[in-house]
């Protein structure tokens, strides 16, 4: 095995490169693909692939695992197991240097010049290789922004392309792929792009962007339920599953007389929250750790509120 001293700090070269902060060197890619090929005894031209739009989709799904490879070094195995298992294939004999080149770190002295290249074809930009007989293939490394969710990164900007690599940008929402248009141009949504949309978890980013009181008022939304002194309850049904239902409540300030549109959830008391303002407005007010504050809604009962 390598020394302690050499193991560390191939493990802060490896970290680091995993940042995916590193410019992409195209002439130091070569040149230490060139080592490990010298290495292992194989002997083909280098040359740089450039991903086509067919490839683009398979390209994202990588880079969200990419993404995580830190995680997968640092140990975390529940940050990083998702990730792996996810990471698609993109040739039969395609190398993830992501994954592969981290074997230096616990090679034995005898390997490492066959497994140093590789972190330091990674370290200059390079992210795949794909050995062919007649030709050495390598992709760089994408562009990627990233937000961590419950211990996982996710593959998330609210205003730039997520992943960007060659000619190809896609954009996410929190792990969620979405059209250029949602992230880049929220603003131009509108309720019939919604309303069209197939894709629930898509549909879902939209109404977010999009505001879901805008949409309940936008949309024309089913009056369900006017009682003066609590306001009005608005519904707006997403299909046949009463929880996919939208909803909001429409109150007056008895005091300023301005107006406000509520967000509520339905489910709550049973689903009277869903049906009776009262409900609806009762179960907005909530104990420091997130449970109704009313055990039964009818129990708000304001004699002013301000």
């Amino acid at each position: 095995m390598i020394d302690v001293n050499t193991k560390e700090d191939l493990t802060r070269r490896y970290l680091s490169a995993c940042d995916l902060r590193q410019p992409v060197r195209h002439p130091a890619i070569v040149e230490h693909l060139r080592d490990w090929q010298q290495a292992i005894g194989y002997d083909a031209p280098i040359q740089h692939l450039y991903l086509d739009a067919l490839a683009a989709r398979t390209a994202g799904a990588a880079g969200d695992a990419l993404a995580a490879r830190a995680a997968l070094a640092a140990g975390d195995a529940l940050a990083a197991g998702a990730a792996r298992a996810a990471r698609p294939v993109l040739y039969w004999s395609a190398w993830d240097l992501s994954f592969y080149s981290v074997t230096v770190i616990g090679c034995t002295p005898d390997l490492v010049d066959q497994w140093l290249p590789l972190l330091s074809a990674f370290e200059a930009g390079c992210w795949v290789i794909m050995p062919r007989e007649d030709c050495l293939y390598y992709i760089t490394i994408p562009a990627v922004k990233t937000e961590v969710i419950a211990r996982q990164s996710r593959l998330h900007s609210p205003d730039s392309p997520a992943f960007s690599l060659d000619n190809i940008t896609l954009y996410y929402w929190y792990g969620v792929e979405v059209p250029e248009q949602v992230i880049m141009r929220p603003e131009t949504l509108t309720v019939a792009d919604i309303d069209n949309e197939a894709n629930a978890e898509v549909r879902r980013v939209m109404l977010e962007r999009f505001g879901i009181v805008r949409y309940l008022r936008e949309s024309e939304a089913q009056l369900v339920d006017d009682k003066p002194r609590f306001g009005k309850l608005y519904c707006k049904s997403l299909g046949d599953d009463f929880e996919r239902a939208l909803w909001a409540a429409y109150v007056v300030c008895p005091s300023t007389g301005r107006e406000y549109w509520i967000p509520v959830d339905g489910t709550c008391y049973n689903g009277d929250a869903g049906h009776d303002i009262q409900a609806a407005i009762a179960s907005t007010w909530r104990k420091k750790d997130g449970t109704l504050l009313f055990d039964d809604y009818r129990e708000y009962d304001p004699v002013f509120e301000s």
